[in-house]
């Protein structure tokens, strides 16, 4: 069986943080691992965090010292993950996922060998997870992000992070991220089309807000 690490970034979001948290606690196929990277909060987001710690298999939480901005967090978090997990998934602090995201993500890895990124669809919806739009690929990019050629991806991303979910091993290439990264799912993303294969799943397996 595939081990799954969540790796989540967060900054003063304790409105919805336990939303989300409870949705990735609750999945139809446990997660092996949350590390949780908090940017300097100054609300309950940290304090929330920690109310889950009985709600996962392992769930660490890093406190950084001074705020560092998205990216640099998520390479925080990336660099934590153990050595035996084979799959990693991006969270947002304000999303929710459906109860099958982990347990679709896992089959596309264990049955695409050569697949290094998995980009799902997610759901538009409101601050109260209202749909407001049906599909955030085709409102945002109108196309398939797997399809897009890796020259396209050095000027605009594809795809955002909370939608994608990465082979472990990709970190080989991904890490460290160089000085002048804009995000970190635009390089993930770019690495990996270069590097493997990027399957699509027009599931939409986040509530986007």
């Amino acid at each position: 069986m595939m081990k799954s690490a969540v790796v989540l970034a967060t900054h003063n979001g304790e409105k919805y943080l336990s939303e989300q948290l409870r949705s990735i606690a609750t999945q139809s196929l446990t997660v092996n691992l949350l590390v949780l990277v908090d940017d300097c909060s100054s609300d309950a987001t940290v304090a929330i965090a920690k109310g889950f710690r009985g709600e996962f298999a392992d769930i660490m939480i890093i406190e950084l010292k001074e705020n560092v901005g998205t990216a640099l967090a998520f390479e925080v978090g990336l660099a934590a993950v153990y050595d035996d997990i084979d799959v990693i998934f991006f969270s947002d602090q304000d999303d929710v996922w459906r109860h099958d995201r982990v347990e679709i993500n896992l089959a596309c890895f264990k049955s695409e060998s050569e697949c290094v990124v998995a980009i799902s669809d997610l759901e538009l919806v409101d601050s109260t997870l209202k749909s407001t739009g049906g599909s955030y690929m085709k409102a945002s990019y109108g196309e398939d992000p797997s399809k897009a050629h890796v020259l396209n991806l050095l000027f605009r991303n594809a795809a955002p992070g909370c939608a994608m979910t990465i082979r472990k091993s990709l970190l080989n290439s991904v890490m460290p991220f160089p000085p002048d990264v804009v995000m970190h799912d635009w390089w993930i993303l770019l690495v990996g089309s270069y590097v493997g294969k990027v399957q699509y799943l027009p599931d939409r397996l986040v509530m986007f807000r």
